[in-house]
């Protein structure tokens, strides 16, 4: 039987723990070949104060005409960060052409946190990743970004209410499943809500006070890698939320622009 790779969409940073460098290592530690298509090259993440930035839209067609004269096809879909309208709207391409049947499509739609659209993104970014949507089968946003998708206002600790709506909105605009992390429910704990369309629940960690720039990424590959492998929802959420809370434990504070997760790869691989 026939094997393919499956497909990581989203940014490249030369230095700094995000997008496909976290995606690369934690999806090969699931067992899984892992094919790229970055949508941009970066000199380092934004986090950094002096940061180069090379949109890689353009080359978008050019690789999807080599991939369908080669009969390129990929056994499942991980997009993260995009960065312009142009690219997302070129990926449409790939849900019709580059995927075998049954190829789960995971969205982690990177649009903003604490509140707050990241400074080089504006409604039309939003509307773009919002006509994602419907091709995924699980959306991974913080808890801001499912309210930007949602059109409702941002609140730090929701209650159950506001979360069923949420969901409720996500799945409405075509997403199947969802799972929204971010959410602070003590000083000392933060939560996932995970919701597959038939039932709902919360997982939490404790919450550790330190920068944790690409802690979406980790939690995002490992959801992702598990549902490549025909894992449940629930069970990669939760299993993605201790992963990520232990890396973010072991992780020394002078290490500010990542998270120092390389040490526990092995405890994916053992896992599979």
């Amino acid at each position: 039987m026939q094997s393919y790779p499956v497909l990581s969409v989203q940014d490249i940073s030369c230095v700094g723990q995000c997008s496909l460098t976290v995606a690369l290592p934690v999806l090969s530690a699931l067992g899984h070949e892992c094919a790229i298509l970055p949508t941009s090259l970066l000199s380092s993440h934004t986090a950094f104060s002096h940061t180069t930035l090379c949109n890689l839209e353009k080359e978008i067609p050019s690789i999807f005409d080599a991939w369908r004269a080669e009969g390129i096809r990929f056994s499942g879909i991980y997009l993260g960060y995009i960065g312009s309208v142009p690219a997302i709207k070129a990926l449409h391409r790939i849900f019709s052409e580059f995927l075998i049947e049954g190829a789960p499509i995971i969205l982690d739609p990177v649009l903003g946190d604490n509140g707050e659209l990241y400074r080089h993104f504006d409604k039309s970014y939003v509307d773009a990743i919002r006509d994602l949507l419907p091709y995924a089968d699980v959306i991974l946003p913080n808890l801001t970004e499912a309210c930007l998708l949602a059109d409702m206002p941002f609140c730090p600790s929701p209650d159950a209410n506001m979360l069923a709506l949420l969901h409720s909105s996500l799945q409405g605009l075509g997403a199947r499943s969802s799972v929204i992390t971010g959410i602070h429910t003590s000083s000392d704990r933060i939560a996932i809500s995970i919701d597959d369309g038939k039932t709902s629940m919360d997982y939490e960690t404790p919450f550790i006070k330190r920068p944790s720039h690409g802690a979406g990424d980790v939690f995002a590959s490992v959801v992702a890698g598990r549902i490549f492998a025909d894992g449940k929802l629930a069970d990669a959420a939760k299993e993605a939320a201790d992963f990520t809370y232990e890396a973010l434990c072991q992780t020394p504070d002078e290490h500010w622009y990542g998270l120092a997760f390389e040490p526990l790869l092995p405890k994916l691989i053992t896992k599979k």
